[in-house]
């Protein structure tokens, strides 16, 4: 019916005293709603930890990682992440680890793959030692890689377990 502003679009015929039901509320009309509360962010899944997610005391968290592998690299900067850190690297060659570790870029520890494109990373593992800097070796042979003077640091095996990575880091997180 033209003359009642139905426009007859609805279908059916309203009759005297029909009211249109309220539009739906948009923009300054939700404020004060328990709609204006939702905040979207990613969801952990399966308990990881999203970057987003910061573990208390983790948000100055700085790892610096040396590896020439790309994947083991990813790997490992993903870890950190989940952490709630950040990465200084990765770094793929021996020149430019030695440079990163001379920098004196702040990092709470290091991943040092032994073994960077048949160069060994032992100048990159000196130059983080005479700072204090906390590292640990990554070797796809285990220990029998490692110079004798670092005997003591600790070297983690190929395929490295993330839960041994994890618990590297995090005693070395300053948190």
């Amino acid at each position: 019916d033209p003359a009642s502003g139905a426009g007859g679009k609805s279908g059916g015929h309203r009759g005297a005293g029909a009211v249109d039901p309220p539009p739906l509320a948009s923009g300054p009309a939700l404020a004060g709603s328990c709609v204006s509360q939702i905040v979207l962010e990613p969801l952990p899944v399966l308990g990881v930890i999203t970057g987003r997610e910061k573990r208390d005391g983790m948000t100055s968290l700085r790892v610096m990682i040396v590896e020439d592998e790309p994947l083991i690299g990813a790997a490992m900067e993903m870890l950190v992440e989940d952490l709630g850190g950040s990465v200084f690297g990765p770094f793929m060659n021996l020149r430019d680890g030695l440079a990163a570790a001379e920098s004196g870029e702040a990092v709470n520890c290091a991943l040092l793959d032994c073994n960077l494109a048949r160069e060994m990373s032992w100048p990159i593992a000196d130059a983080l030692a005479a700072r204090g800097v906390p590292f640990a070796f990554t070797s796809g042979k285990g220990a029998k890689d490692i110079e004798p003077r670092f005997a003591g640091r600790p070297v983690f095996t190929k395929p490295v377990d993330d839960s041994k990575l994890k618990t590297f880091i995090l005693q070395h997180s300053g948190g």
